[in-house]
């Protein structure tokens, strides 16, 4: 690793994490934040690459039938007791398919879970995109006293992360 010409104590931006940022010489950005680094300027915690990775694995894009199409995108959750979960999108030629999301936080509530911490789901580029207003219901009807907290990764490449609260501020019930 290159040599730090300058120390900075106040990083230029809040962290939970509290930390430190460097300068290289190359005028390259790294932070550490504990077990978590930025490099470039962005909070990376590395639960969200196995999300991602996670997501990745299962987003097959495929036709099941002339009516069913699934795969195109993937989601993961991270589950309250740190597991990640993952589901794809199912679409029919009617409204009975499923978003991702829904599918992988079914699949966490079948292997005996209730709740989770984060979400990401990724498109068929590998870009991760918000959850739809359905997705965005549940996700609160099943923590309504807690979903203002859960994560949503927006952008990945960016590590733009917002809260449920945040798409979600004005929740109908």
């Amino acid at each position: 690793m290159q040599r730090a010409i300058a120390h900075l104590p106040e990083c230029g931006f809040y962290s939970p994490y509290g930390g430190k940022a460097e300068y290289f010489e190359d005028d390259r950005l790294l932070y550490f934040y504990g077990s978590l680094f930025v490099y470039g300027g962005k909070i990376m915690d590395p639960i969200w690459n196995e999300m991602y990775s996670a997501a990745k694995a299962v987003k097959n894009a495929r036709k099941i039938s002339d009516y069913v199409t699934c795969g195109e995108v993937a989601a993961a959750v991270l589950s309250g007791s740190g597991r990640i979960y993952t589901g794809v999108c199912i679409d029919t030629c009617s409204t009975l398919g499923i978003c991702a999301e829904r599918n992988a936080i079914f699949n966490m509530i079948t292997n005996g879970e209730g709740a989770f911490r984060r979400v990401i789901a990724i498109n068929s580029k590998g870009k991760a995109i918000p959850p739809c207003g359905a997705c965005r219901e549940l996700m609160s009807q099943l923590m309504p006293d807690e979903y203002r907290n859960v994560e949503i990764m927006l952008d990945y490449d960016a590590n733009k992360v917002v809260t449920l609260g945040m798409l979600t501020p004005e929740w109908w019930i």
